[in-house]
């Protein structure tokens, strides 16, 4: 990670972040399999989750482009077809927000060539992975502490994305971008001039109140990791798709978990007061898949749940209205 962040937010190596092991970009655990129930949502081997144009900083395309090799050789066609090339950095071009928009719509995130990433090489790894932006940097599709995970992953990502804004900005009040239209080589050289300066500005030049306010969610949210199982638990799930298996959701639509197909019945013996360990006496489920459902929230302390069973009234989904409709385990 570039110095100039690690100076602003020295808790990024401080804290033990999350290594989120089950988001691998190698074996993506996305990718359809034989045994996937009907209608799992899956990514494409060709694009996986880079389908996704990044913004790159100013000094962040400095610094590929000083480093050389496939990723900087993208990013000088790129300044060379002026698309998206910006005193702040390389951007999206034109008309791309809306294509990526009315895409993410109709199922393009994870499957079309489209909005494929520009700097993904051909056998499927990041050209400018050193150098690359808040929003990938931050991106999992599915984490270790699930929810918790995410939630701390979204506030590092906010100050990253600041801190990226602020730096760039600071490059431009410093220095004298381009003008529009200007020549190839000029933009290179204001990259490569960015990146040089950034290389030794110090925090102060950055960290505000507004930063700080960021850096103390960033430490609330990474609090709340590592969260115990409670010995009372309740359904909260998303969806779930039926196979030989089970995949349940919960707090996400990338991260699920794959049970017995006795869940439900497992399910109609937490009425909120049982503890899970006695109502899972004689299942098919072990204390792993609890487990599991509890790391992706399909299965939540009862206060936090809006799907539970009742010893009288059996399974029931709690709709948007508040309202409780009975379900049928079977």
């Amino acid at each position: 990670m570039p110095e100039v962040f690690l100076r602003a937010l020295p808790e990024l190596v401080e804290l033990p972040l999350p290594e989120e092991g089950r988001s691998g970009c190698v074996d993506c655990r996305m990718f359809a399999s034989d045994d996937d129930p009907a209608n799992r949502r899956t990514f494409a081997p060709g694009v996986a989750c880079c389908t996704y144009h990044p913004r790159l900083a100013n000094f962040l395309v400095g610094r590929q482009l000083r480093k050389g090799g496939e990723g900087a050789s993208r990013l000088l066609e790129r300044i060379e077809s002026g698309d998206g090339v910006t005193a702040t950095g390389i951007v999206p071009p034109d008309g791309w927000a809306q294509v990526y928009a009315e895409g993410r719509k109709n199922g393009a995130f994870g499957q079309a060539n489209f909005v494929r990433c520009p700097f993904l090489s051909d056998s499927m790894s990041c050209t400018v992975w050193a150098d690359r932006g808040a929003v990938c940097r931050t991106w999992f599709c599915a984490h270790d502490d699930g929810p918790r995970g995410a939630a701390l992953w979204r506030t590092v990502k906010a100050a990253l994305w600041e801190i990226e804004g602020r730096v760039a900005r600071w490059a431009i009040r410093e220095g004298s971008p381009p003008e529009d239209g200007a020549s190839a080589t000029a933009w290179t050289a204001w990259y490569l001039w960015c990146a040089e300066q950034v290389d030794g500005l110090a925090a102060e030049a950055i960290v505000d109140a507004a930063v700080e306010q960021l850096r103390d969610d960033m430490l609330a949210a990474w609090s709340q990791l590592d969260t115990k199982l409670p010995d009372v638990l309740a359904a909260s799930m998303s969806q779930w798709l039926v196979g030989d298996r089970i995949h349940v959701y919960g707090y996400s639509v990338y991260d699920s978990a794959s049970v017995p197909a006795s869940l439900f019945t497992f399910l109609s013996k937490l009425d909120g007061e049982r503890p899970w360990r006695e109502a899972l006496e004689g299942s098919e489920l072990d204390e792993a898949d609890v487990a599991e459902l509890f790391r992706i929230a399909a299965l939540v302390p009862p206060t936090h749940a809006h799907l539970c069973a009742d010893s009288e009234l059996g399974l029931r989904l709690q709709t948007p209205d508040g309202k409780w409709v009975a379900l049928d385990p079977e």
